[in-house]
């Protein structure tokens, strides 16, 4: 029952986004395409996804215990044949290394986690300056008293 009713929705959800198409609804430019703005949303929305989950990877060492993190992460599958030693050979050890403060031996484990380490770090911080300015620029349009306008009334 649960199940029927889960695909009537998503059929009617399917038949309003095709609905919309056909009204020509969505923002095309002139050759059919999306516009840049359309464009430049979707990469930031794909960019601020992308973002959290680094910000989950760096923040996981110092939330969860880091048995368990040993226990769930997956073993590299290169380590048990023949095949060379992957890039990521070693991160989890690394990242749970770094969150200890223990460079030297993060550096051990994988030569590159300190760099990658540092992006996500970099990338992160940016990401939350992005949000926030965003968030700040949302409540100054949508709330005349943080800007201090007069509420206008309309007679």
């Amino acid at each position: 029952m649960v199940l029927a009713q889960v695909r009537i929705k998503s059929l009617t959800l399917v038949a309003i986004a095709i609905r919309t198409i056909k009204k020509g609804d969505l923002v095309y430019g002139m050759s059919g395409m999306p516009s840049m703005r359309d464009t430049r949303v979707s990469f930031i929305v794909a960019w601020f996804a992308l973002s959290v989950g680094g910000m989950s990877l760096l923040l996981a060492p110092f939330i969860v215990p880091h048995s368990i993190l040993l226990k769930i992460s997956s073993t590299c599958e290169s380590r048990h044949g023949d095949i060379a030693r992957c890039p990521l050979c070693g991160m989890t050890t690394a990242f749970l290394l770094l969150s200890e403060g223990d460079l030297e031996g993060a550096q051990r484990s994988n030569h590159w986690s300190i760099f990658l380490f540092s992006g996500l770090l970099i990338n992160s911080i940016t990401a939350l300056i992005f949000a926030s300015r965003q968030v700040t620029r949302f409540l100054l349009r949508s709330s005349p008293i943080l800007v201090g306008r007069k509420q206008t009334q309309h007679s």
